[in-house]
């Protein structure tokens, strides 16, 4: 996925990286490999600290939070049931950090792309097989937000594109999603 706050753009990160590590304390993932952190070799709360926590250090208002991310949280870099944990930390942490407990937020339910095509590993086709559907348990799990008030989902379903230059998990046409939300 690729991220952008502001001017910057952030690409391949998982949800750990964009939550406050004491938020994430009460979500246990046991990693047996360092390298299951996504394909950035981010820490914990990297991505958070340098980008999104300076927003607490004065009067910052957001509209609302539009999150398109989830691919590098997919089976095996996140075992199946921490991406819903994270999310809802996630969500809560910056509310807490922006103070605005109703701040509308609208993920974007991941649209489909198939391993040969992003570029899966073997492993992650193998986990396909083993674990039923990684993306669809990664849609599921997306889904534990809305137990929060002022949440919502934007589907991608349907929008997954075969033709885009950026592997199709990047769809190119980002207006139809946008018209969605509005």
């Amino acid at each position: 996925a690729s991220e952008t706050l502001g001017q910057y753009q952030v690409g391949g990160t998982a949800l750990r990286n964009w939550v406050p590590t004491r938020a994430l304390a009460s979500c246990s993932q046991p990693w047996s490999d360092p390298h299951h952190y996504g394909y950035h070799p981010y820490t914990h709360s990297t991505l958070y600290n340098g980008m999104v926590a300076p927003f607490g250090t004065g009067p910052t208002t957001f509209s609302l939070v539009l999150w398109d991310q989830a691919e590098s949280d997919s089976y095996p870099q996140t075992l199946p049931g921490y991406y819903g944990c994270q999310t809802l930390a996630h969500v809560n942490s910056w509310r807490a950090l922006l103070q605005d407990a109703t701040l509308p937020w609208i993920l974007v339910h991941l649209q489909p792309y198939t391993g040969s095509e992003s570029g899966a590993s073997p492993p992650q086709v193998a986990a396909g097989a083993l674990w039923g559907d990684p993306l669809a348990e990664l849609r599921h799990a997306q889904l534990a937000a809305l137990q929060l008030g002022h949440v919502g989902y934007a589907s991608a379903m349907d929008l997954g594109d075969s033709t885009s230059p950026y592997g199709n998990v990047h769809f190119q046409n980002k207006q139809v999603l946008s018209a969605r939300i509005v």
